[in-house]
């Protein structure tokens, strides 16, 4: 299939699952109103246009505040513990998973230092302006919200003081080194279900060389990483690891 061929080798994308890159080719066409792969393939080849979007529709952007509060409840716990911490946020999508962090550390005391990273440059554009629609039931995990954020015309925005210890980094987890390599968590989450199993071994490779020894891995609730020589259970419900 030259078009699968093309978006996986000439785009860069040969890590995620064919069916993941089928779904989103296949809603693009509907989109531009063609059922034609050939003719597709040849509107991708001559319009930038059409290949940001197809790239911003590939873009893994299923995020929210405090997704799984149970996973929040124990990373409070794991927090608790700590004066100070260095966090990875990877694949960061629009930012709430940083900004949760960030809220969490700010709550129990514990001093961060965040990177939060994403391959998509619009994402990463939303996260910095911290702006947010239709977000009150995931926030109904804090007592107040005021604290942290501020409200008008149905949106709420991140207050300034929340975003100092954030930075928003351009970042490809399948390519691309880790950030850095002294964090004390590291939280991938939400992303290793769209790549094909013959890529994780680096992508645990990369995220054991990016922590501490003890480092605390947290991938999500239905995903899987090889773990073997790097990282052990810590808490198998949440999936939560620490690095050996």
């Amino acid at each position: 299939m030259r078009l699968l061929d093309y978006v996986k080798n000439d785009l860069g994308l040969s890590a995620y699952k064919d069916s993941y890159l089928l779904r989103r080719l296949n809603s693009r066409m509907v989109r531009v109103g063609t059922t034609s792969e050939e003719e597709y393939l040849k509107l991708l080849k001559t319009s930038r246009k059409e290949l940001d979007a197809l790239k911003d529709a590939l873009s893994i952007n299923v995020t929210s505040f405090f997704r799984n509060t149970e996973v929040w409840d124990k990373l409070k716990e794991l927090l608790k513990c700590k004066s100070y911490v260095k966090i990875w946020s990877a694949a960061c999508s629009e930012g709430r998973e940083p900004y949760s962090l960030a809220i969490i550390c700010e709550e129990i005391g514990t001093k961060a230092d965040i990177i939060a990273t994403d391959i998509d440059e619009d994402a990463l554009n939303i996260a910095k302006k911290g702006e947010y629609s239709n977000v009150e039931e995931e926030l109904s995990y804090l007592k107040s919200i005021d604290r942290y954020f501020t409200t008008q015309n149905g949106k709420v925005t991140v207050k300034p003081f929340l975003k100092t210890g954030i930075r928003f980094i351009k970042h490809n987890m399948i390519s691309d080194p880790p950030p850095s390599r002294d964090f004390d968590f590291v939280l991938c989450r939400n992303f290793l279900i769209y790549v094909e199993q013959e890529h994780k071994p680096v992508i645990a490779q990369n995220i054991a060389k990016a922590l501490k020894k003890d480092g605390i891995l947290v991938l999500g609730k239905t995903e899987t990483l090889p773990t073997e020589g790097f990282f052990e259970p810590l808490d198998r419900v949440n999936k939560i690891f620490r690095k050996v």
